[in-house]
Protein backbone atom coordinates (compact mmCIF):
# COMPACT_ATOMS: atom_id res chain seq x y z
CA UNK A 1 0.00 0.00 0.00
CA UNK A 2 1.25 3.55 -1.13
CA UNK A 3 0.89 6.42 2.03
CA UNK A 4 1.35 9.76 1.45
CA UNK A 5 2.34 12.51 3.71
CA UNK A 6 2.59 15.66 1.75
CA UNK A 7 5.14 15.29 -0.76
CA UNK A 8 6.89 12.25 0.65
CA UNK A 9 5.52 8.71 -0.89
CA UNK A 10 6.10 5.45 1.38
CA UNK A 11 5.60 1.96 0.63
CA UNK A 12 3.54 0.40 3.64
CA UNK A 13 3.26 -3.61 4.27
CA UNK A 14 0.97 -4.70 7.17
CA UNK A 15 2.12 -7.64 9.28
CA UNK A 16 0.21 -10.36 10.47
CA UNK A 17 2.44 -13.17 10.26
CA UNK A 18 1.01 -16.14 11.47
CA UNK A 19 -0.82 -18.90 9.19
CA UNK A 20 -2.21 -21.76 10.66
CA UNK A 21 -2.04 -23.76 7.54
CA UNK A 22 1.35 -23.10 6.35
CA UNK A 23 4.43 -24.88 8.06
CA UNK A 24 5.85 -23.43 11.31
CA UNK A 25 8.86 -21.59 10.22
CA UNK A 26 7.10 -20.81 7.19
CA UNK A 27 3.88 -19.08 8.91
CA UNK A 28 6.56 -16.71 10.90
CA UNK A 29 9.80 -15.68 9.84
CA UNK A 30 9.19 -16.87 6.15
CA UNK A 31 6.25 -14.86 5.31
CA UNK A 32 8.04 -11.30 5.71
CA UNK A 33 11.04 -12.47 3.57
CA UNK A 34 9.05 -14.08 1.09
CA UNK A 35 6.28 -10.82 0.98
CA UNK A 36 8.90 -8.48 0.49
CA UNK A 37 10.96 -10.71 -1.85
CA UNK A 38 7.97 -11.17 -3.88
CA UNK A 39 7.52 -7.06 -3.86
CA UNK A 40 11.11 -6.47 -4.60
CA UNK A 41 10.86 -4.54 -7.58
CA UNK A 42 9.07 -2.12 -5.56
CA UNK A 43 11.81 -1.27 -2.63
CA UNK A 44 14.48 0.44 -4.26
CA UNK A 45 14.58 3.61 -4.00
CA UNK A 46 11.09 3.96 -1.69
CA UNK A 47 10.81 5.06 2.38
CA UNK A 48 9.31 1.65 3.51
CA UNK A 49 7.42 1.11 6.61
CA UNK A 50 6.63 -2.68 7.47
CA UNK A 51 4.58 -2.60 10.54
CA UNK A 52 2.46 -5.16 12.39
CA UNK A 53 2.14 -8.73 14.53
CA UNK A 54 5.39 -10.59 13.38
CA UNK A 55 4.16 -13.12 16.01
CA UNK A 56 7.81 -13.42 17.11
CA UNK A 57 10.43 -12.72 19.76
CA UNK A 58 14.13 -13.53 20.03
CA UNK A 59 13.23 -15.41 23.13
CA UNK A 60 11.24 -17.99 21.46
CA UNK A 61 12.87 -21.10 20.15
CA UNK A 62 15.66 -19.13 18.45
CA UNK A 63 17.09 -21.63 16.87
CA UNK A 64 19.28 -21.48 13.35
CA UNK A 65 16.58 -22.81 11.49
CA UNK A 66 13.84 -20.78 13.15
CA UNK A 67 15.21 -17.75 14.15
CA UNK A 68 13.52 -14.10 14.23
CA UNK A 69 16.93 -13.03 13.75
CA UNK A 70 16.78 -14.30 10.62
CA UNK A 71 13.81 -11.73 10.08
CA UNK A 72 15.79 -9.23 11.79
CA UNK A 73 18.94 -9.38 9.48
CA UNK A 74 16.83 -9.76 6.26
CA UNK A 75 14.98 -6.59 7.14
CA UNK A 76 18.42 -4.72 8.00
CA UNK A 77 20.10 -5.65 4.98
CA UNK A 78 16.95 -3.98 3.25
CA UNK A 79 18.20 -0.99 5.21
CA UNK A 80 14.93 -1.14 7.42
CA UNK A 81 15.45 -0.33 11.48
CA UNK A 82 13.28 -1.34 13.99
CA UNK A 83 12.16 1.96 15.05
CA UNK A 84 11.37 0.82 19.28
CA UNK A 85 14.73 -1.13 19.42
CA UNK A 86 16.64 2.76 17.61
CA UNK A 87 14.05 5.09 19.95
CA UNK A 88 14.85 2.80 23.28
CA UNK A 89 17.97 1.85 22.53
CA UNK A 90 17.26 -2.00 23.95
CA UNK A 91 18.17 -5.13 22.22
CA UNK A 92 15.93 -7.63 20.46
CA UNK A 93 14.68 -9.93 23.22
CA UNK A 94 15.17 -7.53 26.09
CA UNK A 95 12.34 -5.19 25.77
CA UNK A 96 11.00 -3.65 28.69
CA UNK A 97 7.48 -2.54 27.03
CA UNK A 98 5.19 -5.35 26.14
CA UNK A 99 3.08 -5.53 22.90
CA UNK A 100 0.90 -9.15 23.74
CA UNK A 101 -1.35 -10.14 26.79
CA UNK A 102 -1.30 -14.09 26.25
CA UNK A 103 -4.39 -16.00 26.69
CA UNK A 104 -5.54 -14.59 29.96
CA UNK A 105 -5.64 -10.77 28.56
CA UNK A 106 -4.91 -9.51 32.03
CA UNK A 107 -1.81 -7.85 33.75
CA UNK A 108 -0.90 -11.10 35.06
CA UNK A 109 -0.70 -12.70 31.86
CA UNK A 110 2.56 -13.55 30.54
CA UNK A 111 3.62 -10.65 28.01
CA UNK A 112 5.70 -10.29 24.95
CA UNK A 113 7.29 -7.85 22.88
CA UNK A 114 6.05 -9.64 19.34
CA UNK A 115 4.55 -6.65 17.57
CA UNK A 116 7.32 -4.29 15.43
CA UNK A 117 7.50 -1.11 13.29
CA UNK A 118 10.01 -1.51 10.96
CA UNK A 119 11.46 1.44 8.76
CA UNK A 120 13.61 2.67 6.26
CA UNK A 121 17.15 4.42 8.25
CA UNK A 122 16.18 7.61 6.17
CA UNK A 123 12.78 7.74 7.68
CA UNK A 124 14.04 7.04 11.10
CA UNK A 125 16.89 9.60 10.57
CA UNK A 126 14.18 12.40 9.20
CA UNK A 127 11.96 11.94 12.44
CA UNK A 128 10.02 9.62 13.20
CA UNK A 129 8.34 8.28 17.00
CA UNK A 130 7.02 4.64 17.83
CA UNK A 131 4.06 4.90 20.31
CA UNK A 132 2.71 1.86 22.31
CA UNK A 133 -0.84 2.23 23.42
CA UNK A 134 -1.35 0.67 26.68
CA UNK A 135 -3.18 -1.47 28.64
CA UNK A 136 -5.63 0.10 30.54
CA UNK A 137 -7.36 1.70 26.68
CA UNK A 138 -6.78 -1.66 24.92
CA UNK A 139 -6.45 -4.89 26.91
CA UNK A 140 -8.80 -4.16 29.59
CA UNK A 141 -11.66 -3.45 27.58
CA UNK A 142 -10.82 -6.88 26.30
CA UNK A 143 -10.58 -5.02 22.68
CA UNK A 144 -7.29 -7.09 21.54
CA UNK A 145 -4.48 -9.03 23.37
CA UNK A 146 -1.99 -6.78 21.37
CA UNK A 147 -1.29 -3.48 22.01
CA UNK A 148 -1.55 -1.18 18.89
CA UNK A 149 1.59 0.62 17.48
CA UNK A 150 1.26 4.28 16.33
CA UNK A 151 3.64 5.33 14.50
CA UNK A 152 4.30 9.23 13.76
CA UNK A 153 6.42 10.64 11.01
CA UNK A 154 7.40 13.99 11.32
Amino acid sequence: MTLKKGHEEYLLFGVWAFNHLAKICKRIEGQVIDALNDCAALLPGKEVIVIGDFNHNVVFRDKPKFSFMKTVRYLEQQQLVSVYHKQSGEEFGKESRTTHYWQKRTKEARQFHIDYAFASQSVFERGCHLEIGSFEDYIGPSFSDHLPLVLDLF
